[in-house]
């Protein structure tokens, strides 16, 4: 397989970062972002890999020269700004025979390429798109899929503000198959995600999001970059490979992440509780992936449809993007069929998941997922996050019983309930430790 890495781009909001050398020459470590990538598609066997270079090519042309003896890894110069497609149609002769990978030079990523690789052959997708919340979907592109991840829709910034949206984010990857080629004019400035996956899904080729909690952030501004190098330094970036196993936290949601609502059916009486986007920031801080699962009776009762909910977890996903904060997965459980609509993201291809039909009784979750989730780490919420204004501690309250003075909820607490709390209480207590300690719960 060949891969083609677009380092074309200016990097204008980088202003003096980029003054002198391209994006991709920008060190993370002590060795250039393109150097990881590189490094990266050679680990899974991807030998052949042309960087496409624009501007300051000569920079990424001589640390090529120098660096990689293997003329199957070289460069090839657009003559004039092609866009991400432009410069891809120039190689379309040496490309169209096999799948290929695109990576676009701007993004910091480990990721298991297999697995993708996997996944496209396994859809008999024409193009598959790396997908994945992030922490600024507000400018980010953004895609919309259905429930066996076949994309929709493309929402590409920028986003007006009454926009909701489900934090699925355009992670800059993808594996292309060589229709692709027919919706590339040549020797036109062209993009991926604005012009080209667009016009081919009018067109009914088959398109699909690949989902993955896996490390992929572009480096776009100078704050993004601070936060990859502290990534790579704390060894973040490669411990969240998919090769490696992942502990997570599961959150209910009525009472925990919103204000409780007697079958709440309606988007507007939405209303999340005012402590929880920074405990949920405090987890994507850590190496814990964090779900909500919801039992969801409204569907099954006839207030609304499982089409409502999807909008009101839009809404959440939307104001939690908004403040820098993300979910990996949101599980809906409707009562109607003992189904689940909302399947686990954190897969190849959605995973599977037996559960009693109460959402508090996830820490018996029987998860069969490509994703390995350690069970004996994961923790399950069931009283709720608050914490405390003044010390910034979580404070626990029992969900059943009258509502106390901090909007919580009072009433007696089973000694396997305390238990718990206690060790979601200590657990959490970690969570604002510059330097996540990984242990069991």
């Amino acid at each position: 397989m060949k891969a083609v890495i677009i380092a074309g781009g200016k990097g204008i909001r980088l202003g003096n970062l980029t003054k002198n050398i391209p994006k991709p020459m920008l060190k993370i470590g002590n060795k250039p972002i393109l150097e990881h990538q590189i490094d990266l598609l050679k680990r899974y066997k991807i030998s052949e890999i042309i960087i496409c270079t624009g501007y300051l090519s000569g920079v990424i042309e001589e640390f090529i020269s120098k660096k990689y003896k293997d003329k199957k890894i070289r460069c090839s110069l657009e003559s004039q700004p092609l866009g991400t497609a432009g410069c891809v149609k120039n190689l379309e002769k040496t490309l169209k025979e096999e799948d290929f990978l695109v990576i676009y030079g701007d993004i910091m990523l480990d990721m298991n390429i297999d697995y993708l690789l996997d996944y496209h052959t396994l859809k008999n997708s024409e193009a598959t798109l790396v997908s994945h919340p992030n922490d600024h979907p507000q400018d980010s592109d953004l895609v919309e899929a259905d429930s066996k991840n076949r994309i929709l829709n493309f929402l590409n910034k920028p986003h007006s503000d009454d926009l909701i949206y489900k934090n699925l984010v355009n992670a800059g990857a993808y594996v292309l198959s060589s229709p692709v080629f027919d919706y590339i004019q040549k020797d036109k400035n062209q993009d991926f995600a604005k012009d080209i996956f667009p016009t081919m899904l009018k067109n009914n080729r088959k398109l699909f999001a690949y989902n993955t909690p896996e490390y992929i952030k572009d480096v776009g501004t100078p704050d993004r970059i601070k936060s990859v190098k502290k990534d790579f330094t704390s060894g973040k970036i490669n411990r969240l490979n998919l090769s490696n196993k992942r502990p997570a936290i599961f959150l209910d949601r009525d009472g925990v992440i919103n204000k409780e609502v007697d079958l709440l059916s309606n988007i507007e009486a939405f209303k999340l509780l005012p402590v929880v986007i920074n405990a949920i920031r405090n987890i994507n801080k850590t190496d814990y992936l964090t779900v909500i699962i919801t039992n969801q009776p409204v569907v099954a009762k006839g207030f609304c449809s499982i089409e409502d909910i999807e909008n009101i977890h839009k809404k959440m996903e939307t104001i939690l993007g908004r403040h820098g904060a993300k979910l990996d997965s949101i599980v809906v459980n409707d009562l109607k069929n003992d189904t689940f609509f909302a399947k686990i993201v954190l897969t190849v291809d959605g995973g599977q998941m037996e559960i009693d039909s109460r959402p508090s009784d996830a820490l018996a979750l029987a998860v069969r997922t490509d994703v390995a989730i350690y069970a004996e780490e994961s923790v399950m919420d069931r009283a709720g996050i608050l914490l405390d204004k003044e010390t910034g501690k979580p404070i626990f309250e029992e969900k059943e019983g009258e509502a106390d003075d901090k909007g919580g909820k009072g009433g007696k607490v089973s000694e396997e309930d305390q238990h718990r709390m206690s060790a979601f209480r200590e657990f959490l207590d970690t969570l604002d430790l510059e330097d996540f300690d990984k242990r069991k719960s």
